[in-house]
């Protein structure tokens, strides 16, 4: 009687264990379930570097030459975009990514460098101008001191020379005060920030300009660790919308089931060679656009190395815009967030450990 107790205590054990057993998914489970939580994020942004005499350079990125764009008008000022990818978090709106992607940034020293460095190129082509308006000023004065010598000139064309001369002594003073101010900003220290507009497509609907992107806020970033959340400003996520899961603590209350072998899943460090999938926009609205609205790709590869406990590497192919996606295991875990990858491959990529977002996301502001 105890043995066959004991049989029928270990069957119903053992299908209770088989019910908590995870099957791994398809890319097809991944794209159907998952994809719909992926957004494309769109910013829009302009750098402002405010130096100490209150002078603002407005600029977006050096180009390949190592110069800015910049203008000291700020109704003139360029402006910049770039996308990357991001995911829904909460059913209040957050949406997690890249800090690069929601922060754009640029390296503040050598911003204020190359401003050093062009106002003493625009001091010399300034002096120059000054020289030269000083050389037809003097010109000037002795026509209009020699109205009647050596010429015929009427009081017309006297009051012309007269008013030539005045505006370019009004040339020279305007010249010299430029030359002033650059003189000074030579020597000042500069303080930067971004201005910047963020929002957000939703997969699988119609996007022709950046006016259809859905407004977003910044909430909080971890520089250090390249994660950063953004918030959309209505706050509420829509309802067919798939949340990724940053709430439960790994391990915790027989989280996570055990796979198809009965072994545990540990999500905060894959073995290499276990399967991942990334869900994206590689390339943004590029590849993205279909003739049935904006599409997030869905690309698999395999862990390539555990480099260090901050990131991933993996043989997952990404393109810009994929910054920001999410990484998932062979089961839909969230395992990482892709950001960064090597110039000239696609096939070496990493992604921030998902344990470093989840501590931003119950990090207070």
């Amino acid at each position: 009687m105890n043995r066959l107790l004991s049989v029928t205590l270990l069957c119903l054990i053992m299908l209770s264990s088989c019910n908590e057993i995870r099957e791994p998914i398809s890319p097809e489970d991944v794209n159907n379930t998952y994809s719909s939580g992926v957004v494309l994020i769109g910013v829009k942004y302009c750098h402002v570097m405010e130096m100490e005499n209150g002078v603002k350079f407005y600029f977006t990125d050096f180009d390949k030459d190592g110069d800015l764009n910049f203008t000291t008008n700020q109704e003139e000022a360029p402006v910049a975009f770039h996308s990357g990818s991001g995911f829904f978090i909460s059913s209040d709106g957050q949406i997690a990514t890249n800090s690069h992607v929601a922060y754009p940034e640029i390296d503040e020293k050598k911003a204020l460098a190359f401003f050093h460095t062009q106002s003493e190129r625009i001091k010399s082509q300034v002096r120059k101008e000054i020289a030269n308006l000083s050389d037809k000023i003097s010109r000037l004065q002795e026509r209009v001191a020699s109205k009647y010598v050596n010429e015929t000139r009427t009081q017309a064309q006297q009051d012309s020379l007269v008013a030539s001369l005045a505006e370019a002594r009004a040339a020279r003073e305007k010249a010299q005060k430029i030359l002033d101010t650059f003189d000074e900003l030579s020597h000042l220290n500069g303080s930067l920030s971004t201005v910047a507009e963020i929002g957000v497509a939703y997969n699988n609907t119609f996007v022709d300009k950046i006016s259809d992107f859905i407004p977003c806020v910044q909430l909080k970033d971890s520089k250090d660790y390249d994660v950063a959340i953004i918030q959309l400003k209505s706050k509420q996520t829509p309802n067919d919308r798939y949340i990724f899961d940053v709430e439960k603590p790994v391990k915790s209350d027989g989280y996570p089931a055990p796979d198809k072998n009965g072994k545990e899943i540990d999500v905060d460090e894959p073995s290499v060679g276990s399967k991942l999938y990334l869900i994206g926009f590689n390339h943004g609205l590029t590849i993205g656009t279909t003739a049935e609205g904006i599409k997030a790709q869905v690309v698999s590869g395999d862990v390539s190395q555990t480099v260090d406990d901050k990131e991933i590497m993996y043989t997952i192919p990404t393109l810009g815009g994929s910054s920001g996606s999410p990484v998932l295991n062979e089961y839909g875990d969230l395992v990482a967030v892709n950001h960064a990858g090597w110039n000239g491959t696609q096939g070496f990529n990493y992604g921030i450990r998902a344990i470093h977002l989840r501590e931003l996301y119950h990090k207070k502001k």
